[in-house]
């Protein structure tokens, strides 16, 4: 682990959620000014903070899971298929 063939599609993974999160930022500070003079209501700028503030922690668990593969396999579970061969 990880399987080389892996790596690429935790690596997309992380690269659309990390174009997700742009999107969302960029929303999330158009509707702040339109906020500011009241062309959107609260509960509008409030529905776009939820959804940046999810895109963040997508990200975070994207990032998260692209570390983990390319930590590899833990020595314990190699010792251990290795002992079970």
């Amino acid at each position: 682990m990880p399987r080389e063939e892996e790596l690429p599609a935790v690596e997309a993974r992380v690269a659309e959620a990390r174009a997700a999160l742009a999107e969302r930022e960029d929303a999330l500070e158009r509707a702040r000014r339109l906020a500011r003079t009241r062309a959107i209501g609260d509960e509008e700028r409030v529905r776009i903070e939820q959804g940046a503030r999810v895109a963040r922690e997508q990200l975070s668990r994207a990032e998260a899971d692209l570390k983990l593969m390319k930590a590899g396999a833990w020595k314990y579970d190699i010792d251990v298929a290795e002992a079970s061969a």
